[in-house]
């Protein structure tokens, strides 16, 4: 075949290019260029182009034809392209292996982050001959934008679906737990009460040790307890403050320095926790966030048992302030990492609960935060926890802790609950203190009393059968609007001081209960009656 045969096929194969790129279903985004293609004979020389080529590749192809390809590459072409080699090479390979097909992706150079498409194939005649080669480029810049977008969208998507799964199951077992939590604490509630009073008259200094290691077995169960109810939490029901991250970070790295360097002194290995911290305001409630940084550390330091580094940071992005913790543990699995925050997961064997991270879960997401982590086998960890930024907000104050309150007022107090080992025991308990108590089994049963005798302080269950703890508290204050009502709870309600004006009860008290914290808010409520 001449060479006029080749060209007049190569022109029309163009032709044909041209009409498919202008035609309704080869249309091009808006701001894409059209194709722009390039015929090579079996001598490597250029025999035919097109203007398009000129504008997707940015050089001046005019004066090319009839030279040889790999010169033109060389002189013109190469330079287009980030990777002037890899673009040289290829075309070096085609060369050598002309019935190859070739279909790839390449970036020009310049500021503009462009790519273009090369789809590069053999060019047969009638006869299935190889007359030569053409090579198409497109520009496929705003494609790979959509395609950017659209995967990026489809992350997020996947994300908020992971989160929303994560909710859903948090949600779901919350609803089992909060009964059993429930259930629990009033049982705990009897245990620990008795404990305390027998510790009141005991004597024998090995009962009293026996006894205290039941009050802390009781009290560490008390704590599980708790712990298992944040689950059933859907909104923050602590007050929220405006933070620095960078204090509450320093102050629980300071709190837990002797739990690494206990361990790891005594398993003859050293953990190193270096602290970068940049001011990071935060509206948050300071005690959960440092029981958040708390389970973290506690983590990052139980991830390394041959010793290595933990980077604590804070700083602030965009709506954000984060405090980040990197360690050098053993890393986790994907498939580990995936189910970190799924309650009662562990790999700590029978030293865990599996309830640390799933807690801290919740707890970011009732701030209205997120918790990611980035973890890879061997290579250690990274959490990073985002929060709220509290922008133009003075810091709080560091709340002064709360000491037990003693009082020489003895006090008529009536007790409400339905849970008569309960009751018992918190009759006990506070006919110790030295008043004088009286209980009712029921709301009804305590409104006669009321009504019938003068009581300086009330006691309510919240779940009782005929009438919750709340009926009864706001019956009580319709007969007598000065009596305090104090609300007993397995369920761990919570009510800051503007909820608490507003309420029917003056003061909640969560199962079980200690005596010293029994004292503690009977004098605080006497002390109110006094103050009046």
């Amino acid at each position: 075949m001449s060479l006029d045969d080749t060209i007049q096929i190569a022109n029309t194969l163009i032709h044909d290019i041209e009409a498919s790129s202008e035609a309704p279903s080869f249309q091009l985004p808006p701001g894409a260029s059209l194709r722009g293609v390039l015929v090579i004979d079996t001598d490597q020389r250029i025999i035919s182009t097109d203007a398009n080529l000129s504008k997707i590749l940015g050089v001046d192809l005019e004066n090319i034809l009839g030279l040889d390809h790999g010169q033109v590459v060389k002189d013109h072409l190469k330079h287009r392209f980030k990777d002037t080699d890899a673009y040289e090479s290829s075309c070096n390979w085609l060369k050598d292996h002309p019935e190859e097909v070739l279909d790839d992706a390449l970036e020009v150079s310049g500021p503009e982050n462009r790519v273009v498409h090369r789809y590069s194939a053999p060019l047969y005649n009638a006869d299935r001959n190889c007359i030569g080669r053409v090579e198409i480029y497109s520009d496929i810049t705003r494609r790979r934008e959509l395609e950017a977008a659209v995967s990026q969208a489809y992350k997020e998507l996947r994300e908020a679906q992971e989160q929303l799964v994560q909710s859903e199951k948090l949600r779901a077992i919350g609803e089992i737990a909060s009964g059993v939590a429930h259930d629990f604490n009033n049982t705990l509630g009897i245990i620990l009460g008795n404990i305390q009073l027998l510790l009141r008259v005991q004597k024998d200094d090995f009962a009293r040790a026996k006894l205290e290691a039941a009050e802390k077995a009781a009290l560490d169960a008390a704590e599980t307890v708790r712990r298992i109810r944040e689950f059933t939490k859907t909104t923050l029901q602590e007050p929220k403050s405006a933070l620095d991250l960078a204090c509450v970070a320093s102050e629980v790295v300071e709190m837990m320095k002797p739990t690494w360097e206990n361990t790891s002194h005594a398993r003859g290995y050293s953990i190193e926790v270096n602290v970068e911290t940049d001011h990071a305001p935060a509206m948050a409630n300071a005690p959960e966030i440092r029981e958040v940084l708390t389970n973290v550390l506690l983590n990052a330091v139980q991830s390394m048992p041959d010793g290595g580094s933990i980077n604590v940071r804070t700083g602030c992005s965009d709506d954000f302030s984060w405090v980040r913790v990197a360690d050098t543990g053993v890393g986790m699995s994907d498939d580990v990492c995936s189910r970190i925050f799924d309650p009662f997961f562990t790999t700590k064997g029978v030293e865990g609960t599996g309830l640390g991270m799933s807690v801290a879960y919740g707890i970011i997401k009732r701030h209205g935060g997120k918790i990611a982590v980035d973890s890879e086998l061997g290579n250690g960890s990274i959490v990073t926890i985002y929060l709220p930024k509290a922008d133009g907000l003075e810091l709080a104050d560091t709340p002064e802790p709360v000491r037990e309150q003693e009082s020489d007022l003895r006090a008529k107090i009536l007790v409400v609950d339905d849970e008569e080992m309960f009751a018992d025991v918190l009759v006990e308990m506070l006919s110790e203190c030295g008043h004088a108590v009286c209980v009712a089994r029921s709301g009804p049963e305590a409104l006669e009393q009321f009504r019938e005798d003068q009581f300086d302080l009330v006691f309510t269950d919240l779940g009782m059968p005929e009438m919750s703890g709340w009926q009864v508290a706001r019956e009580i204050k319709g007969i007598q609007p000065e009596t305090p009502v104090v609300l007993l709870t397995g369920w761990g309600t919570v009510l800051d001081e503007n909820e608490l004006e507003g309420s029917v009860v003056d003061m909640v008290l969560s199962k079980p209960v200690r005596l010293e914290d029994l004292s503690s808010v009977v004098s605080e409520a006497l002390g109110r009656i006094a103050e009046r």
